[in-house]
């Protein structure tokens, strides 16, 4: 469980918001500020730039709640997200006794709202249920984000890859909503952490990820 509590306490204080009345983006668009100046020691990617300023965006287009919202496990979480909304983010952690102290002692939220368990078991369908609830982040649904992304003239940064066998699933559901990316779904294994995986293991994961996309 701690584990999991990490990964959520990592992703999940990704922090968006918009509104579909009034799109946030508009005015962003012609904002002609400069990002904050890069030491000349830092070797920066236009990858990275792009990348930034995006985020940079982000962070422009909604101010941070302070509130904080704990749950007891993944069931509760993925309940819970499904109340983010275009007009605000707030971190929702799965509570545990030693990284949610540090983010509450560092945060410093006005509000700290605590869920009761669901009491339910995740859903048998959990691919689909992590889906709505990312589309859910944006008022929207899993069969309309892409168009509502385009009403909203917002370009995802990317995509976020997970598998409904992974206990990190709770983070790229949070990742993929903060940040308006399609959520994809890799499964199959493919060796442990830091193992080499073979010519024909590689070949395998490269045939799998160019039918993502």
């Amino acid at each position: 469980m701690w584990r999991l509590g990490r990964l959520a306490f990592l992703f999940l204080t990704l922090l968006i918001g918009f509104s579909l009345n009034q799109n946030p983006f508009t005015n962003l668009h012609h904002d002609s500020s400069p990002p904050p100046p890069i030491p000349k020691s830092v070797k920066v990617e236009k990858w990275q730039l792009t990348l930034g300023n995006k985020i940079q965006t982000l962070r422009k287009a909604i101010p941070t709640a302070s509130r904080v919202v704990l749950v007891p496990d993944p069931a509760t979480f993925l309940k819970a997200i499904q109340q983010w909304n275009l007009q605000q983010r707030y971190p929702i952690l799965i509570e545990d006794d030693r990284y949610t102290p540090l983010f509450l002692n560092r945060f410093q939220p006005e509000e700290i709202i605590r869920l009761s368990s669901v009491k339910q078991s995740l859903p048998f369908h959990l691919k689909t249920a992590m889906e709505n609830a990312v589309a859910a982040a944006w008022e929207s649904d899993d069969q309309s984000l892409q168009q509502t992304w385009k009403q909203l003239e917002w370009e995802p940064p990317g995509i976020v890859i997970t598998s409904v066998n992974d206990p990190a699933w709770v983070a790229a559901v949070a990742l993929a909503a903060d940040r308006g990316q399609p959520l994809k779904f890799l499964e199959g294994y493919y060796g442990k952490v830091n193992q080499t995986l073979s010519s024909r293991g590689f070949k395998n994961l490269t045939q799998e990820i160019d039918f993502i996309f």
